[in-house]
């Protein structure tokens, strides 16, 4: 499935620039969303150094990932740090 600019959504933004946004990727796995090019349609948003926190296909963890390249028309991002949604106790 392509990205859906709809669903990527400004969580927030501090005085130096950098953001955190939220994205619910739908049936999208993160291997897809962190494939170079996924975020393209949104470079002029994002920016080097920007957090995404995506919800997959799975609904059972989160994945931040972090924008590593924008060169203006190619968004690559880092494969990210998964977390599962659970509770340890």
């Amino acid at each position: 499935m392509p990205f859906v600019a709809s669903k990527l959504y400004k969580i927030s933004s501090n005085y130096i620039g950098m953001k955190v946004w939220g994205y619910d990727a739908g049936a999208d796995t993160i291997t897809t969303v962190v494939t170079s090019g996924y975020f393209n349609s949104v470079f002029r948003q994002l920016e080097i150094g920007d957090e995404i926190r995506v919800v997959t296909s799975s609904g059972t963890v989160w994945t931040r990932v972090m924008v590593l390249t924008n060169n203006g028309t190619v968004v690559d991002v880092t494969n990210g740090e998964t977390i599962p949604l659970t509770n340890s106790q």
